[in-house]
């Protein structure tokens, strides 16, 4: 049986684990010694939490312990804490800078997610697992060469190797990010949700850029992809508002479902003879796209591809291919096919 302290708040029998404190709860909460588990979502929208002392017997922070307790102000991560679950503080708003201790060996998915004025996050430099390498502004994956967080200041290190899934995820105060050449994949949702990211400059060494990468970047207003891209994941670029031109590389094969969905800026745009499928929906509400190139002679296109494109005025298509194509997807769009002996 569970038993609960004075202000309500939620523990096991043995009282190892804290599983719940009342979301009404306001103001400074201490936990008690001999505590080892805050559980997943313990303090979740605790929104009047101030300050948290956590003592020196819990092991573990769960998942969504602290979601969106937007007036915690800090957080200090004692040395006996050894896991740190996903988005462990996602939207805690005013936090503005955490210390990862030695003692942490396992952190998940960006658990400072959305923490949009953390300004510094440092890992001990005796931390086996996690570094912050040349005071890079952000935690690091130390054998995988992985950056799994990120904030408005970071500086992405020019021996990382990945941005790991939810690295950037909801940091409104990033305006622009150089990715150097050592970076070989995007993660997911790495950037979704930066939503005053205006510039990416992406080197010609990302390989994959994956699902959700720069998902709701509203005010992202170019992309280059580079040659070396392999590989776009859906929605990678969709719900990009500002987005006026996209430069799609030659090494592309296929563009996933909802890739540029939303992009409303969105006026003309060339897919290259690489290119052999068009998902579902890749161009959907991009209201204001006028003009097409497609470069191969047989691309498969999903009939849905270009669904709400009501400012399309013409679709270019290598010569002898309409047939083809009013059988792959463009069905739709007969009177604004033009074939050209260019392509």
């Amino acid at each position: 049986m569970a038993k609960f302290d004075k202000y309500g708040v939620k523990y096991s029998d043995d009282g190892t684990t804290l599983i719940k404190c009342p979301k009404s709860f306001a103001g400074k909460y201490t936990i008690p010694d001999g505590v080892t588990v805050i559980g997943d979502l313990a303090f979740d929208m605790c929104e009047k939490l101030t300050s948290i002392e956590i003592p020196n017997s819990v092991k573990e922070i769960g998942s969504n312990a602290f979601f969106d307790c937007k007036r915690l102000m800090s957080i200090d991560i004692p040395n006996s804490v050894t896991i740190i679950g996903d988005d462990a503080f996602d939207s805690c708003g005013c936090l503005t800078s955490v210390f990862i201790p030695h003692s942490v060996t396992e952190i998940g998915c960006n658990p400072f997610s959305r923490c949009k004025n953390l300004k510094t996050i440092n890992v001990c430099k005796d931390n086996p697992i996690y570094d912050s390498r040349g005071n890079c502004n952000a935690i690091i994956d130390s054998e995988a060469d992985t950056l799994i967080a990120g904030y408005k200041n970071t500086i992405i290190p020019d021996d990382v190797t990945e941005i790991g899934n939810n690295a950037f995820l909801g940091c409104r105060g990033l305006e622009s990010i150089n990715i150097p050449d050592s970076v070989e994949r995007i993660g997911m949702s790495a950037f979704s949700d930066c939503y005053n990211l205006k510039s990416a400059n992406i080197q010609n060494s990302v390989k994959i850029i994956d699902s959700f990468a720069f998902s709701d970047c509203c005010n992202l207003e170019s992309l280059n992809i580079p040659d070396s891209i392999i590989a776009i994941g859906s929605y990678a670029f969709s719900g990009c508002e500002k987005l006026t031109s996209i430069n799609i590389s030659n090494t592309v094969t296929e563009i996933k479902g909802y890739t540029f969905g939303r992009c409303e800026s969105l006026e003309s745009i060339v897919i290259p003879a690489s290119v052999k499928h068009i998902g579902e929906g890749v161009f959907v509400q991009c209201t204001n796209l006028k003009n097409i190139i497609i470069s191969g002679k047989k691309v498969k296109i999903h009939r849905l591809a270009f669904n709400e494109c009501c400012s399309i005025e013409s679709i270019k298509i290598p010569k002898g291919t309409k047939q083809f194509y009013l059988k792959h997807g463009l069905r739709n769009f007969e009177d604004k096919l033009v074939e050209s002996n260019d392509l």
